[in-house]
């Protein structure tokens, strides 16, 4: 299954971003344990990336190493249809929750709905 992950340019950025996520956390944890989950921190931000535009777009991209919102849309795409293959062994147990919250009074666009319901999976 990983290969079919890392065959993407865009899969080794986000695999990038976990090494970074993880570097940064345990930076002064040294001699505590650290649990977190890369690919989870990568799917929420990936779906805050997409809804973002200009600077804040940018300065995000750049977190990822990616030039585009295309680009970690895919790589979104290919994680959640790796962790599906995954549910469906029934020797793995995996639960994945990817969920928007926004201030009640703040409309979200319906392309952008549609976007995280279809690519991420969220609600």
């Amino acid at each position: 299954m990983a290969s079919s992950l890392s065959s993407s340019s865009t899969a080794s950025d986000f695999e990038h971003f976990g090494h970074k996520v993880y570097s940064t956390v345990t930076q002064n944890n040294n001699n505590q344990n650290v649990f977190l989950s890369p690919a989870s921190i990568a799917l929420a931000m990936s779906m805050c990336t997409v809804g973002a535009r200009q600077e804040t777009l940018k300065q995000m991209l750049n977190v990822f190493g990616v030039p585009s919102t295309d680009d970690l849309t895919k790589t979104a795409e290919k994680v959640m249809r790796i962790f599906s293959i995954a549910d469906n062994d029934k020797q793995v147990k995996l639960k994945l929750a990817n969920r928007l919250y926004a201030q009640k009074a703040y409309k979200l666009q319906q392309d952008y709905l549609s976007l995280v319901q279809n690519s991420f999976k969220a609600d």
